[in-house]
Parts: structure tokens; C-alpha cells; sequence
């Protein structure tokens, strides 16, 4: 178990929190976002939006045309 914001979480709660707070949608910067960790990356690849499809698919999606969207594809430098 893990205690966070005076909570206690087991690795379940853990897994249904990040799962809820996916399928309700997420924008954030990377963090120390910039030339630091990607000399090619565009300013706005470091913007992230992720949102899932409730009605049609219930997949999450994400990225735009300055990033990739996944830890798993390739672009810029880092």
C-alpha cells in the first residue's frame, strides 16, 4: 500500500484511479519540457492531451501533429 495525500491506496485503487482519470480526460506540459530533453521536439509536442471515447469505442486517445502521443513511437531527438 501507498499513502498519498493522506490517503492509503492499494495497487487496485492505484489502477482504477489512473484508469478514471484517463477515461475522463487529461492536458498537461511535460515536465522540464523544452530543448533540455528534445533539441528537435516542437514547443507544442510538449503539450499533452489525452481523452477517451466513451460513446463509440471506449479507447483513449491522444497526441497532435507535434507529438506522438505514446512512449513507444519515435520523433525528435530524446
Amino acid at each position: 500500500m501507498r499513502k498519498t495525500s493522506g490517503r492509503v491506496l492499494t495497487i487496485l485503487d492505484m489502477i482504477i484511479e489512473i484508469c478514471q482519470r484517463h477515461a475522463q480526460g487529461m492536458e498537461f506540459r511535460e515536465w522540464n519540457a523544452g530543448t533540455k530533453i528534445d533539441a528537435h521536439m516542437k514547443d507544442a509536442g510538449f503539450n499533452v492531451k489525452i481523452h477517451c471515447d466513451l460513446e463509440k469505442t471506449g479507447f483513449c486517445f491522444g497526441g497532435n501533429k507535434d507529438n506522438c502521443g505514446t512512449w513507444m513511437d519515435k520523433m525528435g531527438s530524446s
